[in-house]
């Protein structure tokens, strides 16, 4: 008899101290707001001078340009995304990437994973129209 209540109480300390690594998905509230892009990788393009990454903010001479994500919410599971480039000086470049549908923490263009968000960063990994994958990798302000 002791046996099983000592048995009993290790299972008890065993499931009660594990830790769970359950993923809990963002709420697509959360996703919404401004990203600062820190790098951006352009591969596959025809080409190859148009393959490159960028690292951001950068600076040549008196100049610095930086990227960012602004995600606006569309529909309850879906988020519009567009990207702007910054350079000092000069007009903001505004480049409206699509939208795509939060599944989890998964981001969607269709039945395609487009990237991942999870609140604190939004990752996008896409195929543009001349098919150069491209991946931007940000951060919630």
């Amino acid at each position: 008899m002791k046996s099983i209540l000592y048995a009993l109480v290790a299972l008890f300390f065993v499931t009660a101290c594990s830790k769970k690594n359950d993923v809990i998905a963002p709420s697509i509230d959360s996703l919404v707001g401004t990203y600062d892009v820190s790098r951006l990788v352009v591969s596959g393009s025809p080409t190859p001078a148009d393959n490159q990454t960028v690292i951001f903010p950068r600076t040549s001479g008196t100049l610095t340009q930086s990227a960012r994500l602004d995600v606006t919410k569309l529909t309850a599971t879906t988020v519009g995304i567009k990207l702007a480039i910054v350079t000092t000086g000069s007009a903001d470049v505004v480049q409206d990437i699509g939208s795509v549908e939060l599944k989890g923490s998964d981001l969607y263009d269709g039945t395609t994973k487009a990237g991942t968000a999870d609140g604190s960063n939004f990752n996008l990994d896409i195929v543009d129209g001349d098919g150069s994958r491209v991946q931007i990798f940000s951060k919630k302000r």
